[in-house]
């Protein structure tokens, strides 16, 4: 299985991401009530298996997988609590509960919300322990460490071609699908990646965009009067890897 931007938890003695586990140097003590369970389900999160020994000893691997009776209708994934369950069901139902005061943009997890209210804070609080560049995400400080390791963990089934995280190898692979999931509302052109869309915009607006303004009510205003966009090359324009 792919890494997880989370996996790094498993470092300190063996506790999986749903309070589960234990052991280790740390030994026992966070199990079901530790400060873990305060995180809905997170990426990695399916499996509490720990480590045993330390001064606490934990729980092993068999025996956490018998503690998950909560398996979702859906795909079959197993959880060891109803409450991890409960929010994995979001990723079949749509629901996302959780608000932005600012934005109103949505979110499934609670985390997600926490993380996302740092690009209106500016808040950066994860920082990169070579290079000192700071981040608001600890998923993404794992990303840019390959940057400096070179490491590339994500490679492509069908050609090889390796990178160092998960969204780049999912563009990639609609090279190779031919999927476009980004669509135009105005002329219906699609494009495999959202950046491309928002480059083939320009050509809705009065002088290709280079007028500096702009926006979905002038490229609205603009459609009948696009023939130059009638020549575009979607192929071309959207070839990037």
């Amino acid at each position: 299985s792919q890494p997880s931007a989370f996996n790094f938890v498993g470092y300190c003695g063996g506790y999986g991401l749903d309070g589960s586990g234990g052991g280790g140097a740390l030994g026992g003590g966070v199990g079901s009530s530790g400060m873990l369970n305060s995180f809905h389900e997170l990426p990695g999160a399916t499996s509490g298996g720990g480590g045993g020994g330390g001064s606490g000893g934990g729980s092993s691997g068999a025996e956490a997988e018998s503690e998950k009776l909560n398996v979702c209708p859906v795909c079959g994934k197993a959880y060891a609590r109803s409450s991890t369950l409960k929010t994995h069901m979001r990723t079949h139902s749509g629901e996302r509960p959780f608000r932005c005061h600012v934005c109103d943009k949505t979110f499934s997890q609670a985390a997600n919300l926490t993380a996302h209210l740092r690009t209106h804070s500016g808040e950066k609080p994860f920082r990169c322990g070579i290079c000192d560049r700071r981040f608001s995400q600890s998923s993404s400080v794992t990303t840019h460490m390959r940057t400096h390791s070179g490491e590339r963990p994500y490679a492509c089934p069908l050609c090889g071609k390796a990178f160092s995280d998960s969204s780049t190898l999912t563009k990639h692979l609609r090279v190779h699908s031919g999927e476009k999931p980004y669509q135009c509302q105005l002329c219906l052109l699609r494009f495999s990646q959202s950046g491309n869309l928002n480059r083939h915009m320009k050509v809705h607006l009065p002088n290709g965009g280079g007028g500096g303004g702009g926006g979905m009510g002038e490229a609205a205003g603009a459609i009948g009067k696009f023939g130059a966009h009638s020549r575009w090359d979607s192929e071309s324009s959207d070839s990037n890897c």
